[in-house]
């Protein structure tokens, strides 16, 4: 018998996605680059000129691909769609599989749609604490 997941938990699940993509991207697509190049090899030499390459880096998009493994679900559980990050503050990310939804925000406000919802839901960053630390930590 297939489990599908809860349509919350997809949400909290794609948003984990949206972190790990984009710093485990930005890592892969920089480090190997710097690495090679760079004649001190530590790792906080390396860290410091992907630090110093990123900062003109405007924008960062990205399809992604993830795969959950949970113990309580003898299937895993697989995702797609794709994310956007635009300095200083805006980032998008959006489920395309096994749902359509999504996320978007600029500045202070926001946008979230689910393919089940409807209507797309407008709200302030400020009246959801989780995304104001997920913001905190994406736009730092």
């Amino acid at each position: 018998m297939k489990k599908r997941l809860p349509v919350f938990s997809l949400r909290i699940l794609g948003l984990g996605f949206l972190v790990a993509g984009f710093f485990c991207g930005e890592v892969m697509l920089l480090a190997p680059a710097y690495a090679a190049a760079a004649p001190d090899k530590s790792l906080s030499a390396i860290l410091e000129r992907i630090s110093t390459a990123a900062e003109d880096v405007v924008t960062v998009s990205s399809r992604m691909e993830q795969e959950k493994h949970l113990r309580v679900f003898d299937e895993v559980l697989k995702a797609s769609g794709r994310f956007a990050f635009q300095r200083p503050d805006c980032w998008r990310w959006e489920l395309a599989k096994p749902v359509k939804s999504g996320l978007a925000v600029c500045g202070g406000h926001g946008r979230r749609w689910h393919e089940n919802g409807g209507e797309v839901k407008q709200f302030k960053l400020a009246d959801e604490p989780w995304l104001q630390h997920f913001a905190a930590q994406v736009t730092a």
